[in-house]
């Protein structure tokens, strides 16, 4: 029998870096597929061990470390004596892993059960040098196969670690497409319901606050263009640092809308009414808000980095702009603004991109495409 033991964090990076989603849209995936599934769930709230079923899956809740600044290396040792009498010796097993932090308990199951170890890469955080040695041991002697969301990261890890190419597979995000064409009605009801007048051009940042995300950036560079356009609105929505956007804002502070949280359903019908979508951050691994975005043919306003210079192609699905090439904050401000009064003043182009990300979302990011590969990636392994 396949067994697979998907390995998810109950709080902390897993919620900022989208692990959370990723093992959602996973368990949608695999619902039909002949392959009993347990998620491991580990630095949780529970204050003991349990063991609860959601169907046919099996929930392994194991609790927070009592230190919470303990080494995690160290936590997920003592988390591998508590999944060991767990695990069926006989059945074809597969430990999935979503940290680089867990090379400890990789070794131990390498050394103590036949299993194949898989492990996704969603983000790469700077490095002590002993936790680096520990990552390259990880990535290089127990993991057999590597999945990377991205082509830069691909190429980062054969930098970073030498890793064997063989071992690594491109394999981005999949969505399911939520998308739906909607009356002009329905988009006034979703305008009341966010408190927008109905000839408002809507901009809108999805996403955590915080530095990477270069929040005050996007708010300076939207008051600029607001100086000249009254009919402009910024609503950001999510939660984190606040501080640097409440300092960023020096006038105009009616047309700026922090929504907070927004779970998914609400997040999708602010999509509706957006006109131009803008992420400015320094760095993204992937970048799933982008892909949102053009699942809602929106038009995106992006910085030309990493994850976001492969998903969104510039001038036809999107407009990449290279913000941090400048020396001053104030630069930037002023080419991003640049970009979005140029994007808001030409529709017929914002019309065109928005269909072109949609369009590419369809081709290379819709969750058919993402069972797919990682069905056939799970078949070499088991």
């Amino acid at each position: 029998m396949k067994h697979l033991y998907l390995f998810e964090e109950a709080t902390g990076n897993a919620a900022v870096f989208g692990v959370g989603t990723y093992i959602k849209n996973l368990l949608s995936v695999l619902k039909e597929e002949d392959i009993k599934i347990t998620v491991c769930r580990t630095i949780g709230s529970h204050t003991e061990l349990d063991i609860t079923y959601d169907q046919t899956i099996r929930y392994i809740h194991i609790p927070a470390p009592a230190d919470r600044y303990a080494d995690k290396r160290d936590y997920y040792t003592n988390v591998f004596f508590v999944v060991y009498p767990f695990i069926d010796k006989d059945e074809k097993n597969v430990f999935h892993f979503n940290y680089l932090n867990c090379s400890k308990i990789a070794g131990l199951l390498k050394q103590h059960t036949h299993a194949k170890i898989l492990l996704t890469i969603h983000y790469r955080q700077l490095s002590t040098s002993e936790n680096k040695d520990a990552e390259r041991e990880f990535v290089n002697e127990y993991c057999d196969k590597i999945i990377v969301l991205s082509r830069h990261a691909y190429v980062s890890l054969l930098n970073d670690f030498s890793v064997n190419p063989e071992k690594i597979m491109i394999i981005p995000n999949g969505i399911e497409d939520r998308f739906e064409w909607m009356h002009k009605d329905e988009l006034q009801n979703i305008r009341e319901y966010f408190n927008i007048s109905p000839n408002e051009k809507v901009i809108t940042f999805a996403g955590r606050l915080d530095a990477n995300k270069n929040i005050s950036v996007l708010i300076r560079a939207f008051l600029q263009v607001e100086k000249t356009d009254k009919s402009i609105r910024l609503v950001i929505a999510g939660t984190g640092d606040f501080s640097s956007a409440f300092s960023a804002i020096s006038h105009s502070w009616g047309k700026i809308t922090f929504t907070g949280f927004l779970n998914k359903q609400d997040l999708y019908k602010l999509y509706q009414i957006t006109d131009l979508g803008v992420i400015p951050s320094v760095y993204e691994e992937f970048g799933y808000v982008a892909v949102e975005m053009m699942m809602h043919q929106i038009p995106v306003i992006a910085n030309d980095t990493s994850g976001l210079a492969e998903i969104i192609e510039n001038n036809i699905s999107g407009k990449l702009v290279n913000i941090f090439s400048k020396k001053t904050e104030r630069q930037a401000v002023i080419t991003l603004s640049d970009s979005i009064e140029k994007m808001l003043t030409n529709k017929h182009v914002c019309l065109q991109m928005g269909i072109n990300g949609r369009k590419c979302f369809l081709e290379n990011y819709e969750i058919s495409l993402f069972k797919k590969e990682m069905i056939k990636l799970y078949n070499t392994l088991f």
